[in-house]
């Protein structure tokens, strides 16, 4: 049937032909993420466990030694995910690309998860602080193990957001003015947080509302000739 049917393309088809199906093929590669960014978003419920981050008492006043419990609902979603991911390789072979733009998208997911459900946080001890830095390395530790990648991706993200409660003002300043990839929500309650001068949150609140002004000045320029 093959060879009937290559007998019936001109030529000129052929190079067509061969033309789209290489740019097609790889073009699939940069479809991967938002594909598989899709995945990611139904390995777990992101609204319950966000629930379950607001009802850990942040204020604590000893350093705690024991990560919270939404750690181990991630974990176990996660460890489903691994699960239903062997499945499917045991029936459809897995590259090792494939597997490893799919844990990205994961870890990827998670670790924003983590990061919106700190800055929802709006009154966080110094051990509250190190609750939050002993949570998200035992996640993380424990996902490089189930997805068997290592260090995992993304998680720079919300390392730095968390040592960010540590900073002083003039490093909380940079931090704000350098670090573009966190939102004006995500900053404005880590200064919450981390600042107790009425002062120092008054004018590192201004660099935020300036940053977004600056931000949508050149959103503007961009969009008027």
């Amino acid at each position: 049937l093959r060879p009937y049917l290559e007998n019936l393309i001109l030529p000129h088809q052929k190079i067509i032909l061969q033309t789209f199906f290489e740019q097609t093929v790889n073009s699939s590669v940069d479809v991967r993420v938002p594909v598989y960014m899709c995945v990611a978003s139904h390995v777990f419920d992101i609204r319950t466990k966000l629930i379950s981050m607001s009802q850990v008492n942040w204020m604590v006043k000893n350093v705690m030694s024991q990560h919270s419990s939404y750690v181990d609902q991630i974990i176990r979603d996660v460890q489903v995910f691994s699960m239903r991911l062997d499945q499917v390789g045991e029936k459809v072979p897995i590259t090792n690309d494939v597997h490893q733009a799919l844990w990205s998208s994961v870890s990827k997911f998670v670790i924003h998860t983590l990061v919106e459900g700190f800055s929802n946080v709006t009154k966080c001890s110094d051990s509250g602080r190190g609750l939050m830095q002993l949570d998200y390395t035992q996640l993380i530790s424990k996902m490089e193990k189930i997805s068997g990648i290592k260090p995992a991706p993304f998680q720079e993200y919300v390392e730095k957001y968390v040592k960010a409660y540590y900073l002083p003002k003039p490093s909380l300043g940079e931090f704000i003015t350098e670090h573009k990839e966190y939102s004006s929500k995500h900053l404005t309650a880590l200064v919450h947080c981390a600042c107790d001068s009425k002062k120092e949150k008054h004018e590192l609140l201004a660099l935020i509302d300036g940053r977004e002004n600056n931000t949508a000045v050149k959103y503007i320029s961009v969009k008027i000739p």
